[in-house]
Parts: C-alpha cells; structure tokens; sequence
C-alpha cells in the first residue's frame, strides 16, 4: 500500500486536473466526470487505509485489494 507521500502526491495532481478543467483547459464531458469520479473514490478509500495503518491497523488484504481494483478502474476510464 503507498505511503502518505504517495497518496499527496496523487492528490495533488487530482487537484490540477480539476484545475484545468475549471480553466478550460480541458473539456468536461461525461468520461472525464467518470474518470475523476472514479479517482476521487480510489484516493480517498486509500487515504483511509493508510490512516488506519498508520492508527496502527492491522493490514487488510481484502481492502487492499478492493483499493487496487479501484485504481485499476480510475486508470481505466482515463485512458
């Protein structure tokens, strides 16, 4: 699972996304709303995890797992 530096990181460029798209910059259509949607749920499920590892939570591989697959489906959609 990525560590918090991971996880701002990622952040970050979802908020510049956003701020492209609030520029214009980029069109918003129908994807690029599913795409953000999709990564929006994807960071924030992992910033929970990750707050819960580090609250000293043991790992959950069922969540863990959950969490890729929504990274999958983010990139997915993106692409």
């Amino acid at each position: 699972m990525p560590d918090a530096t991971i996880v701002l990181t990622i952040f970050d460029k979802f908020l510049n996304i956003v701020g492209l798209i609030r520029a214009g910059k980029i069109k918003r259509d129908d994807r690029i709303d599913q795409s953000l949607h999709a990564l929006y749920k994807a960071l924030n499920e992992t910033k929970s995890y990750v707050a819960s590892l580090n609250e000293g939570s043991e790992k959950d591989r069922r969540k863990e797992h959950e969490i890729a697959n929504m990274w999958h489906e983010a990139r997915s959609l993106s692409e």
